[in-house]
């Protein structure tokens, strides 16, 4: 899910104690959003000296950790006292720097303000240590940090599957444009030197992702084009709208937009040599499962579809099964993951009734909320709480997400069908989400529907006891050879040449 489709590190152990919020009020999805966005943290009871103004302009830094992951915090601060901006960046997740757009230094507490990501930092000056605590506060989270001037070194993760030369395919920068928004959309495709058996269009998740859907370290599409294009699978996989070196606005982008693009990738490549008789199919993760068959519904340019971990119901159902399983992953009572079931399905609710109508959406959400914080502890100020959920059910990707429901596009994809889950996945359930896949799939006729179940999987296709999402980064796996070899066995034994 939006693992956002957005994106920190263990300053000291003792700092862990902060580490926990109210889940009760935030949606699983701001979680899965985090996974690709940043931090926040809570300042710390630390003795701080008051002393003369200091000049705080130039480059800070410092390391804060996301679901297992260190992740470094970069910014560059301009003027002081009331005047501030300068820039903000975070290197080890790309995207380049953002504008600081309002910001204070007085009596040594520094506040930033990162508009266009929702990000505000909050700390004060340590003048004998030469370093700033503070928080870091991002889509209702929030993580411990400390900034210092020194330049801080990318801490590497083990991630052995990362493919090493020699390659026995090429590597060719392609770009196609969207025949709608007009947007060119860059990324790369691997073409096995032997002959293509077939090709898969990769389709990324939730949240703004680059062509390897990189992910707390791990880069999951450049290790299944790498293992496709050594089974004799081309692939081609291109950075999101927006995002990288593409074109576009990711904001407001939904999931039909994303399938346009999908088709868009499929069109281009079958215009490139050596494509003419080779079977393309549309190959997604998570919400893009979901893209995969709102593309392929109806539509005969699309010869297969692989869902991996992706939507077979509803974007409702999704969410709302989706807050009680990581909540209970991640430690919480069964009693509390009830409640956190019972809000998602309020929320929910509360965004169909309303028929698209954002303003509506923020009103009744605005009032449901504040009742519900009524005398709570939630860990961060209530009108910010409000504000938090307002801004994520409003938006038109979600309000599209909720309502959208898998089971009617796979009742319209008559191509062959391939979907994968893992038994340990709390983003997307593996039962339901399979059975209505191929429920749907056969009432469309269609005999060739294989579903599959991976043992101890998460959501990422990682080999996992717990599937928790709090573990993504700390494993060192990509995706499973499980995986990887189900996919490419299921495509060869349809289109491969003995």
């Amino acid at each position: 899910m939006r693992t956002f489709r957005l994106a920190l590190a263990e300053t000291a152990p003792h700092f862990q104690q902060w580490q926990k919020v109210e889940m009760n009020y935030l949606p699983p999805v701001m979680k899965s959003n985090l996974m690709r966005s940043l931090l926040s943290l809570l300042v710390l009871g630390l003795t701080f000296s008051s002393a003369n103004a200091q000049d705080i302009t130039g480059f800070w830094n410092g390391k804060a950790s996301l679901m297992g992951q260190v992740i470094r915090a970069e910014f560059i601060i301009q003027g002081n006292n009331d005047a501030i901006k300068g820039k903000f960046q975070s290197p080890d997740q790309g995207g380049g720097s953002t504008p600081i757009t309002d910001g204070y230094f007085r009596n040594d507490s520094l506040v930033l303000e990162v508009e266009q990501l929702k990000l505000t930092f909050e700390g004060v000056y340590m003048k004998g240590l030469n370093q700033i605590a503070g928080r870091m506060l991002q889509q209702g989270q929030e993580y411990p940090i400390i900034l210092q001037r020194e330049q801080l070194q990318k801490e590497e993760a083990r991630r052995p599957q990362e493919p090493l030369p020699p390659y026995p395919y090429a590597m060719v920068e392609s770009e196609f444009k969207t025949p709608t928004a007009g947007y060119t959309l860059k990324g790369t495709e691997y073409r096995p030197y032997n002959d293509i058996k077939a090709a898969v269009i990769l389709i990324s998740g939730s949240g703004p992702q680059d062509r390897n859907s990189e992910l707390l370290g791990h880069k999951p599409f450049l290790v299944w084009a790498d293992h496709l294009a050594r089974q004799g699978i081309a692939s081609l996989r291109y950075d999101e709208r927006g995002i990288g070196e593409s074109e576009g606005n990711f904001a407001m982008a939904t999931s039909r937009d994303f399938a346009e693009d999908a088709l868009a990738a499929l069109r281009w490549l079958r215009t490139q040599e050596g494509y003419e008789n080779v079977p393309i199919g549309l190959m997604g993760h998570s919400e893009g499962g979901l893209v995969a068959a709102i593309a392929a519904a109806g539509n005969d340019e699309v010869d297969f579809v692989v869902s991996l971990a992706g939507l077979g119901v509803s974007g409702k159902e999704v969410l709302v099964t989706q807050a009680a399983d990581i909540a209970i992953a991640e430690g919480m009572t069964l009693e509390a993951a009830i409640e956190t079931q019972e809000v998602m399905e309020n929320h929910t609710n509360i965004v169909i009734e309303a028929k698209g109508d954002s303003v509506l959406i923020r009103k009744n959400l605005t009032e449901y909320t504040e009742e519900r914080l009524k005398g709570q502890a939630t860990g961060m100020p209530g009108e910010d709480m409000v504000k938090l959920i307002c801004d994520q059910f409003s938006q038109r990707w979600m309000i599209e997400l909720i309502e959208l429901d898998a089971r009617t596009f796979y009742e319209q994809v008559t191509c062959p069908i391939l979907a994968i889950n893992g038994d340990k996945d709390v983003q997307v359930d593996f039962g339901n989400n399979l059975r209505s896949i191929e429920f749907a799939a056969r009432r469309a006729n269609n005999e060739d529907v294989t579903t599959v179940t991976l043992k101890n999987h998460n959501h990422l296709l990682q080999e996992s006891e717990s599937g928790a999402v709090s573990q993504y980064g700390s494993i060192e796996q990509t995706v499973s050879p499980q995986a990887l070899n189900t996919v490419s066995e299921w495509i060869n034994a349809r289109y491969g040449t003995e």
